[in-house]
């Protein structure tokens, strides 16, 4: 009985499950154990304007991702043993990403420009426009696609620890919001080009 639970929770459907619980452990429920920290130390203005700096950023993710999560996991599994279709997969998705990030840019511009409360400090809002541009090209769809979740869960969970640990140690004071927004554009950089590399050791340099 016991040999059969464990060939159970080996099986990559368990396990993968198991690594996407993880990975979205990372995203949102440290972020949310650390909330009350941030809350004490910016004070509720400030906390207001990382809160609807952030808001902005889950929007730009929306853009980012415009469905390929879905699309694209299905073609990698489909392909996952045509590594040269797989390239070419990526590489239109990669592609169309970076032709929606002058887009981005410009629609940040018109918010910054239009949405008062970001007239003093725009420099919140790009902040989390980089990190949400990052997070955006996270190749999540691949890992997936080759059942492959675990890698996603340990670089996720080990670089937000990352971030959370810089807001620990730098914010101080009710101006420091920015080092919140910073500290999370940090890890997602870091998450996105581990990934990246790994995904590229994984099915060789593109030509």
């Amino acid at each position: 009985m016991i040999s059969t639970i464990l060939s159970k929770i080996r099986h990559p459907l368990v396990a993968n499950s198991f690594y996407l619980y993880l990975a979205h452990l990372a995203d949102y429920l440290l972020a949310l154990l650390i909330l009350p920290f941030i809350a004490r130390v910016l004070g509720p203005e400030e906390l207001g304007y990382v809160g609807l700096a952030q808001t902005f950023g889950i929007f730009i993710l929306l853009i980012m991702e415009f469905g390929f999560p879905l699309m694209a996991t299905r073609e990698v599994a489909r392909e996952k043993n045509n590594p040269e279709k797989i390239k070419v997969l990526i590489g239109q998705i990669f592609s169309f990403k970076l032709f929606l990030i002058p887009v981005i840019l410009i629609l940040s511009t018109i918010v910054i420009l239009m949405v008062p409360v970001f007239h003093e400090k725009p420099y919140y809002l790009f902040i989390v426009v980089i990190g949400s541009i990052f997070q955006g090209m996270v190749p999540t769809w691949y890992f997936q696609g080759i059942e492959k979740l675990s890698t996603v869960a340990f670089s996720k969970t080990i670089f937000r620890f990352l971030g959370f640990s810089l807001i620990f140690l730098f914010v101080r004071s009710n101006q420091d919001g920015w080092i919140v927004l910073l500290a999370y554009m940090i890890s997602s950089i870091c998450i996105c080009l581990y990934l990246f590399k790994y995904m590229v050791n994984i099915i060789g340099p593109f030509h």
